[in-house]
């Protein structure tokens, strides 16, 4: 459940970020929004490149688990490595 929830909220915020590159939000807002949203991004693509070989040996990898790893980060991956061990 909380799980879903976190996924839920994490749409939500890739869904604002996105809106506020067509309709930008305060000069107070639009910086920080996009700076979390770099910082997420980076972060989500350290993770894929760190745990791909892993998603790989599981068949979760490759576009789909690279397109999941940017949205969702360990979100994604975690659970379906702990179902592996």
């Amino acid at each position: 459940m909380h799980a879903n929830i976190a996924k839920v909220v994490t749409i939500i915020f890739w869904a604002v970020l996105g809106y506020s590159f067509v309709f930008p939000f305060s000069e107070s807002v639009q910086p920080t929004l996009v700076m979390v949203g770099a910082v997420m991004a980076a972060a989500h693509l350290l993770e894929f490149i760190i745990q791909r070989n892993k998603l790989n040996a599981i068949n979760a990898g490759g576009i789909n688990g690279f397109i999941q790893t940017m949205i969702f980060g360990f979100g994604y991956w975690l659970p379906l490595l702990k179902k592996k061990d």
